[in-house]
């Protein structure tokens, strides 16, 4: 419930046309849901999936596969392959790697996790 909630508060705050939104706003949107699941509920109430890969897997991940597709558009057909993970990507790819980016991102209130742009978790994890 939080999480599909922070999504709603997420996208209302954002006012962003879901047309416009690339896999990295995905990511990352999946990525704070995830997070402040943690904040909450901790640990043990996490999805499974942010426990798939280690940290040096993801970021071989992100090189391989992400680093020069995260700006496709959510209506490119790519876009669900590539979170999902799915015709021969890792599984659950763009979900784990969300997480990956934002779970040690600075002191973020959930608040500001609301507002804050996606593009800002790339200059913090590169």
């Amino acid at each position: 419930m939080i999480h599909e909630y922070h999504h709603v508060c997420r996208l209302h705050h954002l006012k962003k046309d879901q047309k416009e939104f690339t896999l990295l706003d995905t990511m990352i949107m999946e990525g704070l849901a995830e997070r402040t699941v943690r904040k909450y509920l901790g640990t043990k109430f996490l999805a499974n999936w942010t426990k798939l890969y280690q940290e040096d897997k993801l970021r071989e991940f992100w090189n391989k596969h992400l680093e020069e597709k995260h700006t496709i558009k959510r209506t490119d057909p790519l876009h669900d392959v590539l979170l999902l993970g799915m015709k021969g990507y890792p599984y659950m790819l763009g979900y784990c790697s969300g997480y990956y980016l934002v779970k040690n991102f600075e002191k973020l209130s959930v608040k500001k996790s609301f507002i804050i742009q996606s593009e800002e978790f790339l200059s913090k994890n590169s």
